[in-house]
């Protein structure tokens, strides 16, 4: 990731001519507004290394997106796997990793499923974090839910913002794919 100090309002949302756009940015942020309503953004699949910018009848995909971090917060998925060893939604769900909602729910921080397993070097309910990308093109920003591995580099990214006093909100961001080889050499 690349950062780049923002410089006057060259973010199309920041704009003065985009007041309606700032009252609908306040009024979703004030409101029980749900993430999934966002332009997203996703992460490619195994065989592919482009993101795709994903909104309503729109799909197109990048190598990289470029802009300021409006908002972050980490948040827990527990997937429970069927018989035909297929998952599907998310049982339980949890937008501030403290508080579960589903089955089983409750308090995160005393949940099983929430805990290190040595064996499997993971967790059955995986830590994430959600970041909404504000693009200098767009309006409304882009969601991302960053998986395990992305959510620990985006956390140890933004602490070096912060140990260098820089707000992610003032800072462009590049967010880009790289193939990374595992202990035992598999991409």
């Amino acid at each position: 990731m690349n950062v780049t100090e923002v410089k006057g309002k060259t973010y199309s949302a920041l704009s003065e001519q985009s007041e309606k756009a700032l009252a609908t940015l306040d009024k979703i942020s004030n409101s029980n507004f749900n993430i999934s309503e966002l332009p997203r953004l996703k992460m490619p699949s195994k065989e592919d290394n482009l993101f795709t910018i994903q909104a309503s009848g729109f799909r197109k995909k990048v190598e990289s997106v470029e802009g300021i971090v409006v908002a972050q917060n980490d948040i827990r998925f527990y997937w429970k796997k069927e018989k035909d060893n297929n998952t599907h939604s998310p049982v339980c769900f949890s937008n501030d990793c403290i508080s579960g909602l589903g089955t089983p729910g409750g308090d995160c921080t005393a949940c099983s499923l929430a805990q290190f397993d040595l064996n499997k070097g993971s967790s059955n309910c995986q830590k994430r974090k959600a970041v909404l990308i504000l693009r200098r093109e767009d309006i409304l920003p882009l969601a991302f839910v960053a998986p395990p591995k992305s959510a620990k580099a985006l956390s140890v990214y933004f602490l070096s913002l912060a140990s260098n006093r820089v707000r992610p909100c003032f800072a462009v961001t590049n967010f880009s794919l790289s193939r990374e080889r595992s202990r035992t050499g598999i991409l």
